[in-house]
Parts: C-alpha cells; structure tokens; sequence
C-alpha cells in the first residue's frame, strides 16, 4: 500500500500535481502494463517480455504529454486536438492490452480438444534434436557466410557497411534474406546451448550480434538478444532481476551508441546522460508519441479512410522480387502507415499491432484481434512450458524464437518473422533426418541436466 501511494505521488509530481484525463490515462496505463510481473510467476512470460517493449511506447507517449503546447510530427492539428488524439490513443493502448491479458486467460481456461495436440505423426516434432552441435556448426557457417555477403558483395567492404547504416532501409531493400540468413548464427548459438556447450555459446551470440548490429537494425539485435536470454533461462538456469538489469543498462547504451552513428554517422554517447535520459531516449527512438496520435487523428478527421484489410493480407507478395514485379505494393505495415500520414517522400512509422489493426477494422478489429492474439500467444506459451517439462525441443524453441513476434502476429513483419522462425524449425528437422541417415548412432540430444520450469 505505501509503495502503491509513493508511485502515484512519483508519477503526479512530474505534472506538478495537475490532473486531467491524458495523465489520469497514462497512470491507469502504467499499472496495466505492470500487471503481468504481478499476475505471471515466470519472469518470461510473453506478457512480461511484450512489458518490457511497450513501456517505452508508453514513455514515449508520457513524454509528449508534457509538452506545453502539444503538436503532432504527423498530422497538422490544433494543441487541442491533438491532446485529445494523444487521450484517444492511450484508451486505444489500455483496450488493447487488457484484451491480451483476457485472451491468454481464456486459454488457461478453455482446453480446446486434444490440448496437448502433437504435430506429425509418432510425434514427429515433440522428440529432441538428435544432432544439436552438428545442425548449429551448419547454422553459424551460413550467418558468416551471409555476412561476408552482405560485406563484399552487398557492399564494397566493411568501411562502405558502416556508411550504409545511416541508409539500411535503401541499401537491403529486396535483400531481407541476406539478414535473416545471417541471423541463424544466433539460432545456431540456442542450439549449442541444448548440448550444454554454454560458453561457446555466449561468445557465438556475442560475436553475431555484433555482426547484426552493422546492418543497422537496432530492433533485431534486441529482439535476438531477448530470444538468447529466454533460452538460457529455461535450459541452462534461471535468471534473476539483478542479473538482467546490467543487460537492461547495456542495451539502453547500444542503443544511444547505434543510434547515434545512424544519424550523425558517429559511434558516439553523451558523457552527460543519466539512466532516465538513456530511457526517455530509447522511448523516443520509436516516436510513438507522435504517429499513434497523428493516425488516430487523421483517421477522426477523414484525412484518411479505414483500409478495412487493403493490405493486411500483403505478407502473400512478400517472396516475389521488385525486380521481377515493378509495382509491388508496399508489403510493410509501418511502410503502409508511413505512405498513408507522409505521402510518397515517406518511411517506414510503427503505430504498434494495435495501430495498424484499428486502421483497417476500427474498434471491431481491435477486440476480436485483441482477444484470439492474447488466446494464440497463452496456448503456444502453454505448450512450449509442456516441452520444457518434457525435455523435448521442437515447439519450445520456435517459441523461445518467435516470442517477440507472436503479439505482433497480425503486422506484416510480425507474419514475416514468425513464418521465418517455423521454417527454420522445419529445416532443423530435415536435417536432422539427414544426419541421422549418415549417422545412424543415436546422440544424446541433450545435456544430462534438468531444464528449467518456467512456471
């Protein structure tokens, strides 16, 4: 009770203890979004990781409530309106997200037939992998591969990878494979943890993040980073609070650092930023607190119309060339959005799941949506932690892959990245097979050691 009192009294002093609705909104936000630490045991839950992620959305959107005469990036409006656009979009946020935690409480409750369903027959993808170290040696081989690529062909040397990062969006379009391709060195790392090689490992995944870094894709580091770290926790050992917030302070620094170079061209951090300014600087690296608004708002205002699905289903174009289809439309939801509230001379501008659902389907999408994602991310959690119990692999590690994603499964990228992840389980099963075929000893998948339970 005393340190509920002392948050609020924290959070309203830093409007000088003036109430209106968008502060009233943002504190009902705050505790929703804390809700998961509290409701879940497992501190990997995806509830708590998607937390994490959308408390800088909502910094962000703190942010822009302070500002005395409040304008949106996006949308030309008055100070007014876009205070109340601001208002809007927080209810949007709060809407959304007690409906994911009411859909994953849904799927705790209802048992759909044959819950613990298997895939294939005889179980095809619950058994372990039989060559873990094999399969990762072949993983890592083609992520340096990828990267030597994406270095010497891509580009004209590291030197000209580094100038590109100030223009990734230009220098990899049509080329996503080649960064995906390079992201099974990570995969490769998760892999190796299976055989209980732990410190090779960290320094694969290091040495890997690293190499994603030079693409330029901020999010992808931490996203891998994110993956990583659930793998060690459920198969080698759980982690803590106190051992993730170094990795939290880290991060914040990656991305100022990243950041940095990808405007200014300069790997660079200001000496006189404290932890809250890292945080307030990540929260506004995403600009939630202008596009959420600006879409809401050109949305009430008729600036633009409701897209009722125009390219939601866009992912079915995503495997075919530019160079093949010239007037391929934009596959990327924040490439939509970015089109829609900028023009032709626009990038990419991430509105969240929720943004994008309401500017196709309104309120009506936002609660059927809303409800099945929360319902879909409870059951893949349910039979990933089933796994984790039964030292099986297949299902467990394309959660522990795609864990960001699932939330965002409606986004086209959100589609992307999950179908990625299930092919990539796909090709660890063939391979599996094949070496199983040259090899027909049976290795101990695992190492002789319990996995950790995650709830």
């Amino acid at each position: 009770m005393l340190i509920s009192i002392l948050v609020s009294v924290i959070f309203f002093s830093i409007y000088g203890f003036e109430v209106d609705i968008v502060n009233i909104q943002l504190y009902i936000a705050f505790i929703i979004l804390l809700s998961p630490f509290l409701l879940y045991k497992d501190l990997f839950h995806p509830l708590v990781v998607y937390s994490l992620f959308q408390s800088l959305f909502l910094i962000d959107m703190l942010t822009k409530s302070l500002e005395p005469r409040m304008h949106l990036e996006y949308l030309t409006v008055s100070s007014d309106d876009a205070e109340s656009f601001l208002s809007s979009s927080i209810t949007l946020w709060i809407i959304w997200y007690l409906l994911l935690i009411l859909g994953v409480f849904l799927a705790n409750k209802i048992r759909i037939s044959n819950d613990g369903f298997r895939l294939g027959k005889k179980n095809s993808l619950n058994p372990k992998i039989n060559y873990p170290t094999l399969i990762a040696m072949i993983f890592i081989f083609i992520g340096f591969i990828s990267f030597l690529y994406a270095t010497f062909v891509v580009n004209n040397g590291l030197a000209s990878m580094l100038d590109s990062m100030m223009s990734r969006v230009e220098t990899y379009e049509g080329l996503a494979y080649v960064t995906y391709f390079t992201q099974l060195g990570v995969v490769g790392s998760i892999l190796l943890l299976l055989k209980g090689h732990k410190k090779t490992s960290i320094v694969t995944v290091i040495i890997f993040l690293s190499i994603i870094s030079l693409y330029g894709s901020r999010g992808t580091v931490l996203t891998l980073l994110i993956s990583f770290i659930l793998a060690y926790n459920y198969i080698i050992k759980r982690m803590r609070v106190g051992k993730l917030l170094p990795v939290g302070i880290i991060g914040l620094i990656f991305v100022q650092v990243f950041g940095n170079q990808r405007f200014s061209g300069d790997f660079s951090i200001n000496n006189d930023m404290n932890i809250i300014d890292l945080i307030v600087y990540s929260a506004s690296q995403k600009s939630t607190g202008d596009i959420l608004p600006s879409l809401v708002g050109a949305l009430e205002n008729n600036v633009i119309g409701y897209q009722l699905g125009k390219d939601f289903f866009n992912i079915i174009f995503a495997p075919i060339p530019r160079s093949i289809w010239e007037g391929k439309p934009q596959i990327d939801n924040t490439g939509v959005i970015g089109s829609l509230l900028m023009g032709s001379e626009s990038y990419g501008l991430p509105a969240g799941a929720y943004g994008w659902i309401y500017l196709n389907f309104w309120w009506i999408g936002v609660i059927i949506f809303g409800i099945a994602t929360g319902f879909i991310v409870g059951k893949i959690y349910k039979l990933a932690m089933k796994q984790i119990r039964n030292n099986e692999d297949y299902i467990f590690l394309f959660y522990i892959l795609a864990v960001t994603s699932f939330i965002d499964i409606s986004t086209t990228a959100g589609q992307i990245d999950i179908l990625f992840y299930f092919g990539v389980i796909i090709l660890i099963k063939i391979l599996d097979k094949l070496l199983l075929i040259f090899y027909p000893i049976r290795i101990n998948s695992t190492a002789n050691y319990k996995r950790q339970m995650g709830a």
